[in-house]
Formats: C-alpha cells, structure tokens, sequence
C-alpha cells in the first residue's frame, strides 16, 4: 500500500483521493466497482476519513460487508496517526505519579520539625510546564512558569 499520513490523506481531492484507492485496492480487495461507486460520490479526503459502517452499508454505497470492513480496518489505521495538540494532550493524559518505596503506609499526616519550606519547584510532565510553588505561612501558591 502507499504510505501516506492521515493529514495527507485528509487533504486528498476526491481525484486524487480515487488515485489513491487505485493504488491500494489490491490491499484493501477492493473492486473497480466499489472505487467507482466512491468516485461517483465525490469524496475528498477528510470525507473519506468519516465514512463509518453504516453509511458504507447503506445507500447510495450498498456495500457487502467484506470491503466494509476492509474499508474500516484501513480508515481506523489511518486515523490512529493522528497527532494530537497539545491541548488534546494534556486534557487526555492522567499525570504520572511516583511514589516513593520508602513512603509511610500511615493514614494520618506525617510529622515534621522544623520550618516551612519557602519555596518547592515542581517539573510536571512536559517541558513546556514548569510550575512554581511557593509556600508563606503555611499557604501553598501554584503559578505556571
């Protein structure tokens, strides 16, 4: 099969996105008929990217379910490559905590002598987030850097 990422995929005219599945219906054992059905619908790219199985089961695609799921298995494939923003990212990623193999199993607070630290520098999870906290009588204050 060609290599193409699902960026590129999703920029595809539906010339060129009828090309593409010339290219690849060995792979995929797609049909001419199949590919012409597609070519007659117009879709570019990013269309292409939202077929789902019910609308290739239906009409105007008709399709038997083999190259349904060919079809589907092909489209997920392509769309795990999709990179994520960084706001996707962060919203979707559960902090990593490492706790320390000499932490106490005690349900109350521990104990400590002594002063409040004055300042705590934390790095969370990318470079980008370096946050900054401050500890003044007995109050903690987080600021992103």
């Amino acid at each position: 099969m060609a290599n193409l990422s699902v960026e590129q995929v999703e920029a595809l005219s539906p010339t060129e996105l009828v090309n593409y599945l010339n290219l690849n219906k060995d792979g995929l054992f797609l049909r001419d008929d199949h590919i012409k059905t597609l070519e007659s619908l117009e879709l570019a790219g990013s269309n292409f990217l939202k077929l789902t199985t019910q609308k290739l089961t239906n009409h105007p695609y008709n399709f038997p379910e083999g190259p349904v799921e060919r079809i589907q298995d092909f489209i997920s494939r392509l769309n795990s490559q999709r990179l994520l923003n960084l706001e996707e990212y962060l919203s979707n990623t559960i902090p990593y905590i490492i706790y320390s193999p000499h932490g106490t199993m005690s349900r109350s607070s521990t104990k400590v002598s002594g002063d409040f630290p004055t300042e705590v520098r934390l790095w969370v999870g990318h470079p980008l987030f370096l946050m900054h906290a401050s500890i003044q009588r007995g109050m903690l204050s987080i600021k992103l850097m």
